[in-house]
């Protein structure tokens, strides 16, 4: 039985509803901004005007357009109705859209949190069952959100080279779609039983690297107090210097954006606004069936140091003080490159040497002594393994602690973790992504046992609702009070330069120093301080 409930916001009223008597009440596919069309497509977004007629939040909005990955998801998570063949692309441009989950709509104010996917932003949605915060609201008393942003071509590629009309700071749009709903929520959640003066932003992968750069252009303060940052700090790329360009920089986003737009056969900003959304998304699609996922397509859609934006990158902005005034609680899984396996299935047979030049930021002066750590840090692992481990602490293990490390030279509310709980293929181990479903607790979902494999016995499966019982519990606990430390994680403190205390979570979780174990001190000294003190 569906129940039905109609709450006045601020907005205009909204009729949500409950399934069962037990269950939370749910508001679905709720407009925060005017649909990004005719002159308003590839333009910041424009807060949407209040309403006067019930709007009916009773079913998920679409998903923002993209190319349809196979690898990725399903499509049945992406769309609605039956599904009679592989789409080239699905969801639409007309999908800014959030949903809020609740226990009740009252007077309580609880702790919000507002969940920001992944997926490099040019993939994923909200409507995807990963991303489903209906277990942690049900467990933790609190209200939690969930929203689209514009992806790919449509929000996060520069333009600027398309000629004097296009838009400036495109490259930025889906950031300032972020910023724009959680305006929404700040106006509007009360009424759905929230406090906007306790507001929890939580990202993974591109959703975290999206807060790093709110957080360098000053724009979260004031609009939320905690952050939580899973896998990931400035883009894909990695920490991004190399002392004489760096990726996280305008030139840089505008060389790549310009290569790809030529392979698109778009010259004119005329021409991109006259193509159509299949038309263009066709077109995306064929350049990225002969594109390297990884070097490629999941680094090129992020935002840029720009003046019209942002006049420093997340690891300068946090070395002086731009995240002073967030508890923070930020950290990777302990195998990242896991994921990766699903696009190119010889990654982990390369070789360290080989993911080491793919890394142009490493200065050459301390590849070979780089080698010779990881060759020790994981002696009896293949050097293909070890590779892995390169790429993933060059992309999300090392930027995350170096983000981290200055953090925690300015105060002590940070936090670090280690996610370290394998999935069933021995292969990929703990992916990147796998800490989202114990997170959030859907480790169950049709897309959690998709990323981590179905439980294989009874006592996998109460590990794994164990372990998500208590890293639910520790991001309830976190967005409450700023501290995540809970029973279930005894004696962990703040992260410290010094001390450098993380949790690892895993089938029991224990606290731990150097969360990338022999490799900090190398990162730290030999790549982070270097640059970060030539800024």
């Amino acid at each position: 039985m569906t129940n039905h409930i109609q709450i006045q916001t601020p907005s205009g009223p909204i009729v949500g509803f409950r399934e069962g008597q037990n269950s939370v009440f749910k508001f679905l596919g709720i407009p925060y901004a005017e649909t990004p069309l005719g002159t308003r497509r590839f333009q910041p977004p424009v807060p949407k005007a209040p309403w006067t007629e019930p709007f009916q939040a009773l079913s998920f909005g679409h998903a923002s357009a993209q190319v349809f990955d196979p690898k990725e998801s399903k499509v049945e998570e992406f769309q609605d109705g039956p599904v009679t063949s592989e789409p080239v692309f699905v969801g639409s441009e007309d999908s800014l859209t959030l949903n809020v989950v609740t226990p009740a709509c009252d007077t309580r104010r609880r702790p919000v949190v507002i969940y920001i996917h992944g997926g490099a932003n040019w993939l994923e949605a909200s409507r995807v069952s990963l991303y489903h915060p209906d277990p942690l609201v049900a467990r933790g008393d609190l209200v939690a959100v969930t929203f689209n942003y514009r992806l790919g071509i449509f929000g996060a590629l520069d333009l600027s080279t398309l000629g004097d009309d296009a838009p400036k700071g495109a490259h930025a749009h889906c950031v300032q779609d972020q910023l724009c709903a959680i305006d929404w929520v700040r106006r509007n959640i009360a009424p759905f039983g929230g406090d906007p003066d306790n507001i929890t932003l939580v990202g993974e992968s591109a959703g975290s690297m999206d807060i790093s750069w709110m957080i360098a252009t000053g724009a979260l303060k004031g609009r939320v107090k905690r952050l939580v940052m899973m896998s990931g700090v400035g883009s894909v790329s990695g920490f991004g210097h190399d002392h004489t360009r760096s990726a996280h920089y305008l030139d840089e986003g505008r060389t790549r954006a310009h290569k790809f737009l030529s392979e698109l056969g778009v010259t004119t900003f005329g021409e991109l606004q006259a193509l159509s959304t299949e038309s263009l998304l066709t077109r995306c699609a064929e350049v990225a069936r002969r594109s390297d996922i990884l070097f490629e397509m999941d680094t090129l859609f992020y935002p840029r140091v720009d003046p019209s934006f942002c006049d420093r990158d997340p690891f300068a902005a946090a070395h002086t003080g731009a995240a002073d005034e967030f508890d923070i609680l930020i950290g990777f899984t302990s195998y990242e490159m896991g994921l990766w396996l699903t696009w190119d299935d010889n990654l982990d047979r390369r070789s360290a040497a080989w993911a080491i030049d793919a890394c142009p930021f490493i200065p050459a002066h301390v590849r070979d002594d780089m080698i010779t750590l990881y060759k020790k840090e994981f002696a009896h692992e293949s050097d293909g393994v070890r590779g892995m481990h390169v790429l993933g602490d060059a992309m999300f293990g090392a930027p995350s602690l170096i983000f981290a490390n200055s953090v925690s030279q300015r105060h002590d509310r940070c936090w670090m973790y280690r996610f370290d709980y394998p999935c069933n293929d021995p292969r990929r181990r703990a992916l990147h992504a796998s800490d989202v479903i114990f997170f959030l607790g859907t480790w169950n979902a049709p897309s959690g046992q998709a990323l981590m494999g179905k439980p294989q016995s009874e006592k996998e499966r109460a590990e794994r609702e164990a372990l998500s019982g208590v890293m639910q519990d520790v991001l309830i606990a976190f967005a409450r009070t700023g501290n995540p430390a809970t029973k279930g994680t005894p004696d962990w403190k703040p992260f410290s330069p010094s001390q450098r205390e993380y949790i690892r979570f895993d089938t029991t979780c224990q606290v731990a120093v150097d969360p990338l174990g022999g490799r900090t001190d190398f990162w730290l000294k030999s790549i982070a301080e270097p640059a970060l003190n030539d800024e």
